[in-house]
């Protein structure tokens, strides 16, 4: 039984917008701008050049992530009426992650190996969070 899983994350309910491509829990590609607000104009074209960088298709997602808030309200209508039209022609499922909540399942399962100098979490965003957790391991190991 094959169990891979390609998962598009995309965050576009703050100043960040971010698309990322992972895959059996590694990232695989980011792209992402910082308070620029024109996530509109950038989260397709993210979306094509993880996917280029990737050497993946659209069709070989498994499901689409989206950051639900919260955040401004016209970043998350862009990126779910983005997400919900790529769902909805590609037969795959959507989830709807609440922003607080992935940070906070973050800390929560690393924060007994976070440094007691107390490392600053590089992690503001969804798509952030597969680069986020092989930092922190990384940290943690450096410190013991």
């Amino acid at each position: 039984m094959n169990t891979s899983y390609r998962i598009l994350c995309i965050e576009t309910g703050t100043d960040t917008c971010s698309v990322a491509l992972a895959a059996d829990g590694a990232l695989v590609a980011l792209r992402e701008s910082h308070g620029e607000r024109d996530h509109a104009a950038r989260v397709a074209v993210y979306t094509e050049e993880v996917f280029t960088e990737s050497s993946l298709q659209a069709k070989d997602l498994t499901a689409i992530a989206i950051s639900r808030g919260p955040g401004s309200y016209t970043g998350l209508r862009i990126g779910v009426s983005f997400v919900k039209g790529l769902c909805y022609g590609l037969g795959i499922p959507l989830i709807g992650v609440g922003s607080l909540a992935s940070l906070c399942e973050v800390a929560k399962s690393t924060i007994e190996d976070l440094s007691p100098r107390g490392k600053n979490i590089p992690c503001n965003s969804l798509a952030h969070l597969a680069r986020c957790l092989p930092r922190l391991r990384r940290w943690s190991a450096l410190d013991r």
